[in-house]
C-alpha cells in the first residue's frame, strides 16, 4: 500500500474520489504528482476518468455503483431512456450503456465500469418526472417510465401518439403501461417544447382514459 493510498484510507474518503479530495490531503502539487503517479502505476488508484477516481478494490469499503457515476460526472444529469425504462422492469432487453439526459450538448464517457452517454433533451423543468436515490455518499436521479419514454420520443423523431409502438417496438407490456396514472402525466404537461412529444403524451393519455 502506497503512502497516498494509506491516507485516503485512513481519512476515509468516498468511494469515488476526485482530484480535490486528493489535493486537500497533499496540497503540494510536485509531490502530490509524484504520489498519485506512484499510486496508479502499482494499481492501489484506478483512473475512472479524468478527475474521478478510485482505490483497487482489495482498498475498498463499498462497493462502485454504476449508475451513481452517471450524475457524479455530469451533476445536472438523470437517468433516462432504455436505461431507466429496464430499471423499471418495462423493457426485456439488458442495456449495457447508462443512458442519460444532460443541458450540455450530447457526449460519451467511457469507463472501465460502463460507457455513460448524455444527450441534449430541451425542457422547462430538468427535475419534473423524476426521483433520486441515495446510494452511500452519492445520490442517483432517474427518469420515472413515462418520462424516459418521452425522452426516447424526442431523441429519436418518432412520430407515435399511441401505445401500439411502445408494445411492437419497446416490447412494453401492457400490465406495465396501465400502472401510469394521473400525476404522471400532470407533472410532464407542458415541459417539452417539441410538438411531437405532446402529442405522443396526449395520445397515449386519451389512450389509457387518463
Amino acid at each position: 500500500m502506497t503512502r497516498l493510498t494509506r491516507s485516503i484510507v485512513e481519512h476515509n474518503l468516498p468511494a469515488v474520489f476526485t482530484s480535490e479530495d486528493i489535493k486537500n490531503l497533499e496540497p503540494q502539487d510536485h509531490i502530490r504528482y509524484c504520489q498519485m503517479s506512484r499510486a496508479i502505476s502499482s494499481g492501489d488508484i484506478v483512473r475512472i476518468r479524468r478527475g474521478f477516481y478510485t482505490l483497487n478494490k482489495i482498498f475498498r469499503k463499498s462497493v462502485i455503483n454504476e449508475h451513481a457515476l452517471a450524475s457524479l460526472f455530469v451533476p445536472k444529469s438523470y437517468i433516462s431512456f432504455e436505461t431507466a425504462l429496464w430499471d423499471a422492469g418495462w423493457i426485456p432487453e439488458f442495456v449495457y450503456e447508462i443512458a442519460s439526459v444532460s443541458p450540455r450538448p450530447s457526449f460519451e464517457i467511457k469507463t472501465p465500469f460502463a460507457v455513460y452517454s448524455y444527450t441534449q433533451v430541451p425542457q422547462k423543468d430538468f427535475t419534473a418526472g423524476t426521483y433520486t436515490i441515495s446510494y452511500n455518499d452519492y445520490k442517483i436521479i432517474e427518469a420515472k417510465p413515462l418520462k424516459a419514454l418521452a425522452d426516447y420520443v424526442y431523441t429519436f423523431d418518432y412520430n407515435w401518439n399511441s401505445l401500439k409502438p411502445l408494445q411492437q417496438s419497446l416490447r412494453i407490456d401492457i400490465e406495465n403501461l396501465e400502472t401510469l396514472t394521473h400525476d404522471d402525466f400532470d407533472e410532464l404537461e407542458d415541459n417539452y417544447a417539441a410538438l411531437r412529444v405532446t402529442a405522443f403524451l396526449d395520445g397515449i393519455r386519451k389512450e389509457l382514459r387518463l
